[in-house]
């Protein structure tokens, strides 16, 4: 015995869709039965079971690209914020190098002040020993911290970077 088909029309068709939250028209029903993606209608009668068939797999493909284009779309939205990070993380770095800088300038300022109020004795004690009493000396004293004060005022300090062969190594 042959299997019946069960057909079903256009309007019943169209029914049963719209009654399951699909709508179509009957113009867009036809359009996809010449995009195979169901058989043809005869004399206005749709296979039922190969039309229903079709349309799920059709509605499941449309689904999977629609998925495909959310999918891409989340992962250009995760490499954007993965670039942000990094575009931070740069700029965290930049500013510890800058902080590291300043911390090397003041060091670098606080060894010169170092060095210019130990070497204060050996200098003034020249001028010292040819001062009568302690006025005199305590005026010769002024005008040498003055002489030392007036050199750190100069704007040419400035700390030196660490420079750094290309092997790594410092120079």
């Amino acid at each position: 015995m042959a299997a019946v088909v069960q057909t079903i029309s256009s309007e019943k068709l169209l029914l049963l869709l719209s009654q399951r939250g699909i709508s179509l028209t009957d113009q867009r029903l036809r359009q996809l039965a010449k995009e195979n993606v169901f058989p043809n209608p005869t004399r206005g009668q749709y296979e039922f079971l190969a039309t229903l068939l079709g349309l799920i797999k059709h509605y499941a493909q449309l689904y999977q690209k629609k998925s495909g284009t959310i999918l891409e779309e989340q992962l250009r939205i995760q490499i954007g914020k993965r670039k942000i990070i990094e575009v931070q993380a740069s700029d965290a770095e930049n500013e510890v190098e800058q902080i590291a800088e300043v911390e090397r300038s003041r060091i670098a300022l606080v060894v010169m002040i170092r060095q210019k109020l130990l070497a204060l004795p050996a200098k003034a004690s020249s001028y010292l020993a040819c001062c009568s009493d302690q006025k005199e000396m305590e005026v010769e004293l002024e005008k040498q911290i003055e002489k030392i004060l007036s050199e750190l005022e100069q704007p040419a300090f400035t700390a030196r970077p660490d420079t750094v062969a290309e092997n790594g190594a410092a120079q």
